[in-house]
């Protein structure tokens, strides 16, 4: 019975319980309770800067797929925290490994699952280890609303028009407290000034970007702006003085404001809580999740033109029942020729799409000779790969065990009823992708997405690399 490490930290560092010590510590358990070899034999499964509030993370998939088929039969990790943090994914986990005969051995808090006591304290320690992560996440939030209060930059990349300063001073016992906060940057905050200017005046993101072009104003990388630079910049709530228009937008949509509008107001305003980064892209929060409260920066637009940009974006986006393609292949389709990522173009409102090459898009045909792809070959090219795969992984597998199977790769995508339908087909060696293709669009994304690591388009041909 091969042996599993896991280990995780939802941080990047290198102290306290990192990602090394754990693998060193359960190793020493495997060494004191079954031998050396055991403890060197251990595969070992790490997962770095993500959060344990569910399981989607790729390492742990990855040997919970080797314990399915059958390579993995016992789990040691460190805590019992550092595998879930949420009871219903804990308890249904523990149940699919009990299935298969795995065990879960946590070194820290010394649960085995092997033993009905050890199964039961397991049950106990997890509803602690959600509670913790809800009191964490509580935590959090406070501590940003205090911050929030006196409008203090919480770091990364400031925005275009300003800097980050850090300032100093000392504290009653000696020691030094310091904060960090935006200054503007002039030469960026007259284009910034334009950007808001020429948007209002035009109305269209592709005619301020040609201006801008045109006068040859660059980026801060020396190139020209994108389309998606200037969204950002006009979407960005700290360039907007913390005014009367400000406070009636933002109170209207449900955020928490910290701060009340004064008759000559020159201060901007910093939103916290704007994305989860818990994703690995920083999902954007809706504005009802957002703090939002007056800075120390000086800002570069009126309220009263800030929320008629924000009006004018929404406007000029299609509806919501028009913008939404099906596109499954969206973040794994590559350029063959420059190596560039294939972004989603649209088809007008016919609902069709294309993928095209990034630096095409951006930079022109002359940039790159790469032919667009249309978007529903791209994805029925995905879809029968899909079901090839499911077909010899599942050949000989009963329907629970198809059922099973799509579950956890489609995640809450599928429901049960649905799924236990389709897991009927799913072993089918169908050429046209006959089961996958009757799957609802997010469950047939998600699979398409957790099967693909890669697809290639050099014009003419189009190749798919499967995990």
């Amino acid at each position: 019975m091969k042996t599993a490490i896991y280990s995780r930290k939802s941080v990047y560092r290198e102290s306290g319980e990192s990602l090394e010590n754990q693998v060193a510590l359960c190793r020493q358990y495997l060494c004191m309770q079954y031998g050396e070899a055991e403890a060197a034999a251990a595969e070992v499964f790490e997962d770095e800067g993500v959060s344990a509030k569910n399981l989607a993370r790729a390492e742990l998939q990855r040997m919970l797929r080797a314990v399915r088929a059958g390579e993995i039969g016992r789990i040691v990790c460190y805590r019992l925290d550092r595998i879930s943090r949420n009871v219903c994914d804990f308890t249904a986990l523990l149940e699919g490994l009990e299935r298969r005969g795995a065990e879960i051995v946590c070194i820290r808090e010394k649960f085995d699952t092997s033993t009905p006591m050890g199964k039961a304290m397991l049950y106990i320690a997890s509803v602690f280890a959600q509670l913790e992560r809800e009191t964490i996440s509580e935590r959090v939030r406070d501590t940003m609303l205090w911050m929030a209060r006196g409008g203090r930059w919480l770091g990364g990349q400031p925005p275009y028009g300003y800097a980050a300063v850090r300032l100093h001073w000392p504290e009653g016992t000696g020691r030094e407290k310091y904060a960090s906060f935006l200054r503007e940057e002039p030469a960026e905050s007259r284009v910034v000034r334009r950007i808001f200017r020429e948007y209002l005046r035009f109305g269209e993101i592709g005619a301020v970007r040609a201006s801008l072009c045109r006068a040859g104003v660059w980026s801060r990388t020396g190139k020209a702006f994108s389309a998606q630079a200037i969204r950002a910049i006009l979407q960005n709530p700290a360039y907007c003085r913390a005014d009367a228009a400000c406070y009636a937008y933002f109170g209207a949509r449900g955020a928490t404001v910290c701060f009340l509008p004064k008759r000559m107001q020159a201060q901007g305003i910093l939103a916290y809580n704007k994305r989860d980064y818990r994703h690995a892209r920083g999902r954007r929060l809706p504005e009802a999740e957002w703090i939002v409260a007056e800075s120390r920066h000086p800002a570069l637009i009126s309220g009263r033109e800030w929320v008629q940009a924000q009006e004018m974006l929404q406007k000029g986006r299609p509806p919501v029942g028009r913008r939404r393609v099906e596109a499954l292949c969206a973040g794994r389709l590559y350029c063959a020729l420059c190596g560039a990522r294939l972004l989603v173009k649209r088809r007008g409102g016919s609902g069709k799409f294309d993928y095209i090459c990034a630096r095409k898009l951006r930079f022109g045909a002359a940039s790159c000779a790469v032919a667009n792809l249309a978007g529903q070959r791209a994805d029925a090219a995905a879809c029968r790969e899909l079901a090839r795969l499911a077909a010899e992984l599942w050949a000989g597998a009963d329907a629970k065990e198809r059922q099973e199977g799509l579950a956890e790769a489609a995640g809450e995508a599928l429901q049960p009823e649905a799924g236990a339908d389709l897991a009927t087909h799913a072993a089918e060696a169908d050429a046209e992708g006959g089961w996958v293709n009757r799957l609802p669009a997010e469950a047939k994304r998600q699979l398409v997405q957790a099967a693909v690591r890669r697809m290639q388009w050099d014009g003419e041909t189009l190749e798919v690399f499967l995990q």
